[in-house]
């Protein structure tokens, strides 16, 4: 549930962008006011911004549970329903704005299971019968963040987030 404040919390994992060896930055996403900075991911965002109660509602589906380290985010947040990060415009403190730009479409590394290597068939089997976005390509489960205010600060895990919805 949303909290009255309308902040989210963030859990599970410590983040802070301390950019890359890149020698020179670019812009992250074509967003007004996208921040210019070195993203670390392939495919051009610096984070993937992934709930809890998303994950928590993907297991109730599946057989057996899956760990969040299936997925690979780098920012876990607490405190919204299940999918509401789809609909997050930013997520705010004093010094950093991070932007969440666009869903994160997923590939077959979320059916490696990541202590022992075994590839199996979910969570993608599962996703595809209820998080399909064909306009998109794929199957998505999180959102792509670009950093629009704050590189080299640091967040903290349980540090409090302003939300900004887009709606």
């Amino acid at each position: 549930m949303r909290r009255p404040d309308g902040s989210a919390r963030f859990s599970a994992r410590s983040c802070a962008w301390s950019g890359s060896t890149t020698p020179a930055p670019r812009r992250n996403s074509t967003a007004p006011g996208a921040a210019r900075t070195h993203p670390e991911f392939a495919d051009e965002h610096e984070f993937l911004v992934i709930s809890e109660a998303s994950l928590a509602d993907l297991n109730n589906r599946l057989a057996l549970p899956l760990p969040m380290n299936r997925f690979r985010p780098n920012i876990v947040i607490a405190g919204i329903e299940a999918y509401e990060e789809d609909h997050l415009q930013a997520l705010k403190t004093d010094a950093i704005e991070l932007r969440l730009v666009k869903p994160c479409i997923r590939c077959q590394i979320t059916m490696t299971d990541q202590d022992t290597g075994e590839v199996g068939e979910e969570p993608m089997r599962t996703l595809l019968t209820y998080r399909s976005h064909p306009k998109l390509g794929g199957v998505s489960f999180g959102q792509k963040a670009s950093i629009a205010r704050g590189a080299g600060q640091k967040l903290r895990i349980g540090q409090e987030l302003e939300e900004v919805w887009s709606f």
